[in-house]
């Protein structure tokens, strides 16, 4: 049992996990020899066998409280060395990994003001610019880059993953001014929230940041030191790009399928790969993929759909990105139609109507008819609705576009003016 316990703190230290390398009672009931145990048993032993440890002088293992944990290792990762593969050490302790999904709420909240001080930072509004007032004493303080990702890093109801991207982020726009003692101390926190995460793409990043303030500031040959230190967190990172491209892509197949709890639980794993990298095209498209799995699973989701749309709108004209389509517009004025707010259904559609033509987008176009043709079938126009259909149809056919399934869908949602169409095609 003290051979498992111990074991599993040298896994759980070695594969860097996003807790730190933190164990806690709950991970070491899971082990083959200790899952006949309670809480009260486990903490008991794991005490004693911390103090035998350190009645020999022997101090390798951290706790909170002994006999409540969590554990860690104090040994660095590098210094850890099993007689078989990391993969094989985990078979054996039958560890089954499990995913650590960021609450949806929270990140939307994050990706809303990140993305906004992002698009700030672009255009050069890097810190507060006092104007002129009648009081020359007085400034009205611009909303500003540098302020927002602060305000983020510091908020204290965030994941620590992302409060250390915003305190990188600080740190780029401080760079950027100049203020090379605020780098030196802000970098200083991002270490201390790094520690809690133990994230080794973030690691990548804070250490080539490191390298670049102790460049910029003269001290050369520690610059070359922290680059040096940070090769081994870059050969253990992955690229976040493709990182966050596989998991949006397995949350889109399994949201087709209709496994949207899953689905949505990749989609924001996605989504979090790509803030790593700052691809913000890549960022709308997941906030616009979580928006419509949210869609697809009903009228009582609309709400916190139309949210995700509405970002993925939002950093698109922030950032004048994302205009090769118009689906999260068409979208959103498809939930507007069907919650009975047909102004809003009409600024919406005018909107996709409006970026279709100008990219000359065949699917965008057909859909904003199909779309026209849902709200002259609730106005009672069946004449319009056929007009439309038929003009869709002859758009997605020419462009073979799966005309059967669509062909499908629309029989469905048309049948009373369907013959009408097929007899006009």
């Amino acid at each position: 049992m003290r051979f498992e316990w111990l074991a599993l703190l040298a896994y759980t230290r070695k594969i860097e996990s996003v807790d730190g390398g933190w164990v806690t009672i709950k991970s070491i009931q899971g082990l083959p020899l200790w899952r006949n145990h309670n809480k009260h048993n486990v903490g008991t032993n794991v005490g004693r066998y911390i103090r035998a440890l350190e009645d020999n002088h022997v101090r390798i293992v951290e706790a909170r409280t002994h006999t409540r944990g969590p554990y860690r290792l104090t040994l660095r990762a590098s210094e850890i060395i099993f007689d078989v593969t990391v993969r094989e050490v985990g078979r054996r302790l039958e560890i089954r990994k499990s995913r650590q999904v960021l609450n949806r709420k929270m990140l939307f909240f994050f990706t809303q003001k990140y993305s906004r001080a992002a698009s700030l930072f672009l255009k050069g509004r890097l810190s507060p610019i006092p104007r002129s007032s009648k009081e020359p004493s007085q400034s009205i303080w611009q909303e500003n880059a540098r302020d927002e990702f602060s305000t983020l890093a510091e908020d204290g109801t965030l994941d620590p993953r992302l409060r250390a991207i915003a305190n990188l982020a600080a740190v780029r726009v401080m760079d950027r001014r100049g203020l090379l003692s605020a780098v030196t101390q802000t970098l200083d926190d991002s270490k201390r929230r790094l520690n809690k995460v133990h994230d080794p793409i973030l690691n990548s990043r804070f250490s080539l940041a490191s390298a670049w303030n102790f460049y910029r500031t003269g001290y050369y040959d520690i610059a070359q030191h922290t680059l040096d230190e940070a090769k081994p967190w870059l050969n253990k990172t992955v690229d976040s790009s493709l990182a966050g491209e596989i998991a949006d892509r397995e949350g889109l197949h399994l949201s087709a399928v209709g496994d949207y709890a899953k689905a949505l639980d990749l989609l924001a794993e996605g989504l979090y790969a790509r803030l790593l990298v700052e691809n913000y095209d890549a960022v709308q498209a997941s906030c616009f993929n979580i928006g419509n799995t949210l869609h697809r699973m009903g009228p009582q989701f609309y709400e916190e759909a139309e949210e995700w749309l509405k970002l993925s709108a939002d950093i698109c004209h922030s950032m004048r990105l994302g205009r090769y389509e118009a689906l999260t517009e068409i979208i959103l004025a498809k939930i507007a139609l069907e919650t009975g707010r047909v102004q809003v259904f009409l600024k919406w559609i005018r909107t996709a109507e409006r970026f279709a033509a100008r990219s000359n987008n065949a699917i965008d176009i057909s859909w904003c008819h199909i779309m026209r043709a849902f709200y002259f079938q609730t106005e009672k126009r069946p004449k319009e609705v056929v007009d439309q259909l038929v003009k869709a149809r002859r758009i997605y056919y020419k462009q073979n576009n799966k005309p059967a399934i669509t062909d499908a869908y629309l029989r469905r949602k048309f049948g009373d003016v369907w013959d009408r169409v097929i007899e006009r095609f």
